[in-house]
């Protein structure tokens, strides 16, 4: 009878030993994920996602647009919906450093290449289709700092110091934290872009809803919380998503013209150049504008650049007009 109870009790006991293993390993490997490795993992994820067509219905207070997603070449080609005040818009983002947009500019004058900023004002909305932010913010992986926090991995960085600030708009001490789930293949469940002390938030991103997609995990429902600024919260839902093999849109045609905006918008910060498929660095374009305005050019070239810079004052003119509108839009939401 002894026996009989004792046999049980043991199995018991092994069963319980057995969990307790599993669990410990579990968070000694999480613990034993180096940035080395974690990144490795969050450029296959990158790699699989940039097999996917996806897209995204984005509502933020009353507006609404949508976001079609095609990955190509080192690249993502987005086309942003219409809404009533503002037509559709298309965009590529280069996927290789320097990360940068490229808008397509619609009135025949050249692109425009802008820094690391979004429509809606978001820095992290890049990471619903997969981009791995460390990389795209240009984090030093010397720097990225791994430790568990609950069920997640966080990793987080200091944002690179090749994107220059005034463009870019955030302070010099920004950091990026991103929270894993190895569940789910290490996507990002959460995201939080700060400055100085963890209370300065700049934006977060937390993600509600999870799909998969042919052994992938995807973001379904995504907020996108912007409150310390006083913008309240967007949300970001998957509309749908399907195997693709891109290709780049007609009017990304290399050589191209473009305007550089990546050192600031004013005449004299604007550069022109002839786009061949890989950006200067923000060291190659200071020199670049140098030259265009004539700190190292004869007189002719002067010129010859003064007529290129008066060719910008058109889409100086239009962005700043949509920046008023979309403003004077916003007011009246918040009257409201």
């Amino acid at each position: 009878m002894a026996a009989q109870e004792v046999i049980p009790k043991m199995w018991k006991g092994f069963a319980l030993a057995a969990v307790l293993v599993f669990a410990l390993s579990h968070v000694v490997a999480q613990q034993s994920e180096t940035p080395k490795e974690i990144q490795k993992r969050l450029l296959a994820r990158e790699a699989a996602l940039q097999a996917l067509w996806t897209d995204w219905e984005v509502s933020e207070g009353s507006r609404r647009r949508t976001i079609t997603v095609t990955p190509f070449d080192k690249a993502y080609w987005l086309r942003i919906g219409p809404q009533a005040d503002t037509p559709e818009q298309e965009v590529v983002l280069l996927s290789e450093q320097p990360f940068a947009y490229i808008w397509r500019f619609s009135s025949g004058g050249p692109n425009i290449v802008q820094n690391l900023t979004w429509v809606h004002g978001s820095k992290l909305l890049p990471m619903v289709w997969g981009v791995n932010l460390l990389r795209y913010y240009g984090s030093n992986a010397k720097d990225v700092k791994v430790e568990t926090a609950g069920q997640y991995v966080r990793i987080s960085g200091q944002l690179g110091e090749h994107f220059p600030r005034p463009v870019l708009s955030l302070p010099v001490q920004a950091t990026l934290v991103l929270l894993l789930d190895p569940t789910r293949d290490y996507a990002p469940a959460e995201a939080h872009l700060y400055f100085n002390t963890p209370d300065q938030v700049l934006e977060s991103a937390k993600v509600l809803e999870w799909v998969a997609h042919q052994g992938t995990w995807l973001p379904a429902l995504v907020d996108f919380d912007f409150t310390r600024r006083g913008k309240g919260v967007m949300r970001v839902r998957l509309a749908s998503a399907r195997q693709y093999t891109g290709t780049s849109p007609k009017w990304f045609s290399i050589p191209m013209p473009v305007s550089d905006w990546r050192l600031g918008i004013t005449e004299h910060e604007v550069v022109t150049y002839e786009f061949e498929g890989q950006l200067p660095s923000p060291e190659e374009l200071s020199r670049l504008r140098k030259q265009q305005k004539g700190e190292n050019a004869s007189p002719a070239r002067s010129k010859t650049n003064e007529q290129g810079a008066s060719n910008l004052i058109l889409p100086f003119l239009l962005i700043t007009t949509g920046a008023f509108w979309y403003w004077r839009v916003r007011q009246g939401e918040r009257k409201t």
